[in-house]
Protein backbone atom coordinates (compact mmCIF):
# COMPACT_ATOMS: atom_id res chain seq x y z
CA UNK A 1 0.00 0.00 0.00
CA UNK A 2 1.46 3.35 -0.96
CA UNK A 3 1.28 6.45 1.72
CA UNK A 4 -1.07 8.20 -0.43
CA UNK A 5 -3.52 5.11 -0.04
CA UNK A 6 -2.91 5.14 4.08
CA UNK A 7 -5.68 6.38 6.79
CA UNK A 8 -4.23 9.12 8.85
CA UNK A 9 -3.91 7.10 11.81
CA UNK A 10 -1.99 4.45 9.95
CA UNK A 11 -0.07 6.73 7.98
CA UNK A 12 1.24 8.12 11.59
CA UNK A 13 2.23 4.67 13.37
CA UNK A 14 4.19 4.07 10.17
CA UNK A 15 5.86 7.22 10.01
CA UNK A 16 6.18 7.46 13.74
CA UNK A 17 9.60 4.93 14.22
CA UNK A 18 11.27 6.88 11.61
CA UNK A 19 10.53 10.23 13.39
CA UNK A 20 11.32 8.89 16.69
CA UNK A 21 14.88 7.67 15.24
CA UNK A 22 15.31 11.14 14.14
CA UNK A 23 14.83 12.83 17.25
CA UNK A 24 17.10 10.06 18.74
CA UNK A 25 19.62 10.82 16.37
CA UNK A 26 20.14 14.51 16.10
CA UNK A 27 20.50 16.40 18.94
CA UNK A 28 18.48 19.37 19.33
CA UNK A 29 19.32 22.70 17.58
CA UNK A 30 18.01 24.58 20.10
CA UNK A 31 20.55 22.76 22.80
CA UNK A 32 23.57 24.73 23.18
CA UNK A 33 24.84 25.28 26.86
CA UNK A 34 27.79 24.43 28.66
CA UNK A 35 28.74 21.31 26.41
CA UNK A 36 28.73 23.34 23.11
CA UNK A 37 30.70 26.38 24.65
CA UNK A 38 33.10 24.01 26.04
CA UNK A 39 33.87 22.40 22.42
CA UNK A 40 33.94 25.95 21.24
CA UNK A 41 36.97 26.78 24.11
CA UNK A 42 38.48 23.74 23.04
CA UNK A 43 39.31 25.79 19.57
CA UNK A 44 41.40 28.38 21.62
CA UNK A 45 44.67 28.40 19.77
CA UNK A 46 44.21 25.06 17.94
CA UNK A 47 47.99 25.15 15.79
CA UNK A 48 46.35 23.57 12.98
CA UNK A 49 44.25 20.60 11.65
CA UNK A 50 43.58 18.18 9.02
CA UNK A 51 39.98 17.73 7.03
CA UNK A 52 39.56 13.97 6.74
CA UNK A 53 36.63 12.41 4.68
CA UNK A 54 35.26 9.47 5.79
CA UNK A 55 34.69 7.24 2.44
CA UNK A 56 31.04 7.47 0.94
CA UNK A 57 29.02 5.25 -0.55
CA UNK A 58 30.43 3.25 -3.62
CA UNK A 59 26.73 4.28 -5.25
CA UNK A 60 27.01 7.99 -4.51
CA UNK A 61 30.58 7.61 -5.84
CA UNK A 62 29.62 6.03 -8.42
CA UNK A 63 27.05 8.99 -9.24
CA UNK A 64 30.12 10.97 -9.70
CA UNK A 65 30.34 12.82 -6.39
CA UNK A 66 34.33 12.34 -4.94
CA UNK A 67 35.42 12.29 -0.81
CA UNK A 68 38.12 15.05 -2.44
CA UNK A 69 35.84 17.47 -3.47
CA UNK A 70 33.67 17.80 -0.85
CA UNK A 71 37.45 18.05 1.43
CA UNK A 72 38.32 20.84 -0.84
CA UNK A 73 34.93 22.36 -0.11
CA UNK A 74 35.57 22.35 3.72
CA UNK A 75 38.68 23.20 3.41
CA UNK A 76 37.88 26.80 1.60
CA UNK A 77 35.39 27.58 4.11
CA UNK A 78 38.27 26.95 6.86
CA UNK A 79 40.53 29.05 4.91
CA UNK A 80 38.79 32.13 4.33
CA UNK A 81 38.92 32.64 8.56
CA UNK A 82 42.58 31.72 8.79
CA UNK A 83 41.82 28.11 10.39
CA UNK A 84 45.26 26.81 9.82
CA UNK A 85 45.08 23.87 7.30
CA UNK A 86 47.67 20.83 7.60
CA UNK A 87 48.65 17.51 6.18
CA UNK A 88 48.20 13.98 8.20
CA UNK A 89 52.26 14.56 8.71
CA UNK A 90 52.37 18.02 9.94
CA UNK A 91 49.40 17.59 11.87
CA UNK A 92 50.88 14.46 13.82
CA UNK A 93 53.55 16.68 14.85
CA UNK A 94 51.57 19.24 16.46
CA UNK A 95 50.52 18.80 20.15
CA UNK A 96 46.91 17.96 19.71
CA UNK A 97 47.12 16.42 16.46
CA UNK A 98 44.07 17.66 15.46
CA UNK A 99 41.59 16.27 12.83
CA UNK A 100 38.00 17.58 11.38
CA UNK A 101 36.18 14.18 10.45
CA UNK A 102 33.51 15.08 7.90
CA UNK A 103 31.33 12.01 7.69
CA UNK A 104 28.08 11.57 4.94
CA UNK A 105 26.04 8.95 5.48
CA UNK A 106 23.25 8.18 2.42
CA UNK A 107 20.65 6.29 1.82
CA UNK A 108 19.13 6.03 -2.00
CA UNK A 109 15.56 5.49 -1.73
CA UNK A 110 15.19 4.08 -5.67
CA UNK A 111 12.71 6.85 -6.64
CA UNK A 112 14.72 9.63 -7.36
CA UNK A 113 16.31 10.84 -3.39
CA UNK A 114 18.88 10.63 -1.74
CA UNK A 115 18.49 10.86 2.35
CA UNK A 116 21.85 12.03 4.41
CA UNK A 117 22.92 12.54 7.56
CA UNK A 118 26.20 14.72 7.72
CA UNK A 119 28.58 14.97 10.73
CA UNK A 120 31.39 17.07 11.58
CA UNK A 121 33.70 16.81 14.83
CA UNK A 122 36.85 17.59 15.72
CA UNK A 123 39.29 14.94 17.26
CA UNK A 124 42.12 15.68 19.27
CA UNK A 125 44.63 14.54 21.44
CA UNK A 126 43.96 15.36 25.39
CA UNK A 127 45.11 15.02 28.61
CA UNK A 128 43.14 13.02 31.13
CA UNK A 129 42.58 15.08 34.22
CA UNK A 130 42.89 11.99 36.91
CA UNK A 131 46.61 10.88 35.36
CA UNK A 132 48.47 13.63 32.92
CA UNK A 133 50.16 11.55 31.87
CA UNK A 134 47.76 9.49 29.95
CA UNK A 135 47.08 10.74 26.38
CA UNK A 136 43.84 9.96 24.19
CA UNK A 137 41.85 11.01 21.72
CA UNK A 138 38.63 12.31 21.91
CA UNK A 139 36.00 14.49 20.35
CA UNK A 140 35.95 18.28 21.78
CA UNK A 141 33.64 19.85 19.18
CA UNK A 142 30.86 18.06 17.43
CA UNK A 143 27.75 20.40 16.36
CA UNK A 144 23.87 18.66 15.92
CA UNK A 145 24.07 16.18 12.30
CA UNK A 146 22.15 17.71 9.80
CA UNK A 147 19.70 15.02 8.24
CA UNK A 148 18.23 16.15 4.78
CA UNK A 149 17.44 14.32 1.47
CA UNK A 150 18.92 15.75 -2.08
CA UNK A 151 17.60 14.74 -5.59
CA UNK A 152 19.97 11.71 -6.85
CA UNK A 153 20.45 13.90 -9.98
CA UNK A 154 22.32 16.63 -8.09
CA UNK A 155 24.37 15.20 -6.10
CA UNK A 156 26.77 18.26 -6.04
CA UNK A 157 24.49 19.46 -3.56
CA UNK A 158 25.76 17.20 -0.49
CA UNK A 159 29.59 18.99 -1.56
CA UNK A 160 27.28 22.48 -0.41
CA UNK A 161 25.70 21.42 2.52
CA UNK A 162 29.13 19.65 3.87
CA UNK A 163 30.55 23.47 3.34
CA UNK A 164 27.98 25.14 5.35
CA UNK A 165 28.29 22.85 7.74
CA UNK A 166 32.39 23.81 7.86
CA UNK A 167 31.44 27.38 8.24
CA UNK A 168 29.87 26.14 11.75
CA UNK A 169 33.26 25.84 12.73
CA UNK A 170 34.88 28.17 10.67
CA UNK A 171 32.50 30.35 12.96
CA UNK A 172 33.60 28.95 16.32
CA UNK A 173 37.22 29.01 15.65
CA UNK A 174 36.76 32.91 14.67
CA UNK A 175 34.80 33.36 17.69
CA UNK A 176 37.57 32.02 20.15
CA UNK A 177 40.85 32.66 17.84
CA UNK A 178 39.70 36.46 17.25
CA UNK A 179 39.51 36.10 13.88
Amino acid sequence: MSLAGMNRPALCRSLAPALGLLLCVAAPAWAEGAAEQQGRESLRGLPGLEVIVDELSPDVQDAGLRPSEIEEAARERLRKVGVPLLGRKDRLKTAPAAALIIRVSTLHDKIGRYFLCVELELRQRVRLMRDEEAQVTAVTWSPPALITAVPDDNLKQIRDIVARKADQFAKDYAAVNGK
